[in-house]
């Protein structure tokens, strides 16, 4: 018998996730999310209004970007790690996180992208007006001309998977055993419901993921004692600390450039300074 694997999220994670189980031909696949799969995504829409969830069980607010995840959001753009990229991970990480990079790097990118050219576009020509300069590193980028979305492949593979649309996720339980997640508790359309699976995964996002479990545990729902759960969580917070001013002529120009190159993306291009 098949054992059954419940994933809490459709985003990138959990889509891709379905699909390789679907592939084992071992399980029997459960997916939820708080999206319509149907319904076309809105990317003008801020997270916490994009889905008509029930109000009856949940006044929190939830928030995510529904089938596809982020994915939705993503214009496919690519680039290469150069060495100063490299200096600042060792430096952040205080390891040589290089020096086991290195092993895989070149030959990861070759693959993906080296040999798949012609699927992308690269913005090497905007950097013309800084040809002369050698203030300024050049980075390639590489923009798909049809980016990868999930929500996509999750469509693809609907008919042989059972999927929960417009589901707000309640909380998770292991009160029975407490070594094991025993069931989840959602609402759908003004309806709580139980369900039961052998295997469950929570990939909800940085946002929704600690929201059940937090969820879970004020409830006592769940029997978990972390107090790193959801801990320094921040929204993309930014603020102005300084102004630079630039004598040089040719970098008072824009240093970034926001081109079009279909109707649907946009792509920025990058510099930096060494000095």
């Amino acid at each position: 018998m098949k054992k059954t694997v419940c994933i809490i999220g459709a985003g990138l994670s959990g889509g891709f996730l379905a699909s390789e189980l679907l592939k084992k031909n071992k399980y029997k696949v459960i997916l939820i999310d708080v999206d319509r799969l149907k319904k076309k995504f809105n990317k003008n829409n801020k997270l916490d209004i994009n889905f008509d969830y029930s109000e009856k069980f949940y006044d929190k607010i939830n928030r995510g970007y529904g089938f596809g995840g982020t994915s939705n959001l993503w214009h496919g753009g690519y680039t290469r790690l150069d060495k100063r990229d490299l200096d600042n991970i060792d430096r952040e990480l205080n390891y040589d996180f290089t020096k086991d990079i290195n092993l895989y790097y070149k030959k990861v990118f070759d693959q993906f992208i080296g040999k798949k050219k012609n699927r992308y576009i690269n913005n090497s020509e905007t950097f013309d007006i800084f040809k002369d300069s050698k203030k300024i590193n050049k980075k390639k980028i590489y923009i798909e001309k049809k980016p990868f979305n999930s929500r996509v492949f999750i469509k693809s593979i609907s008919n042989k998977i059972q999927i929960i649309q417009n589901a707000v996720v309640l909380t998770v339980s292991n009160n029975i055993n407490k070594n094991k997640i025993d069931f989840i508790e959602c609402t759908i359309n003004n309806k709580k419901i139980t369900i039961r699976a052998d295997i469950y995964i929570l990939s909800a996002g940085v946002f929704e993921t600690p929201r059940i479990l937090l969820q879970s545990i004020q409830e006592k729902k769940l029997n978990l004692i972390n107090n790193n759960i959801g801990k320094n969580i921040i929204d993309h917070p930014f603020c102005k600390i300084c102004s630079l001013k630039i004598d040089d002529k040719l970098l008072n120009k824009k240093l970034t450039t926001d081109k079009t190159f279909n109707d649907k993306f946009n792509y920025r291009t990058g510099y930096t300074f060494n000095q």
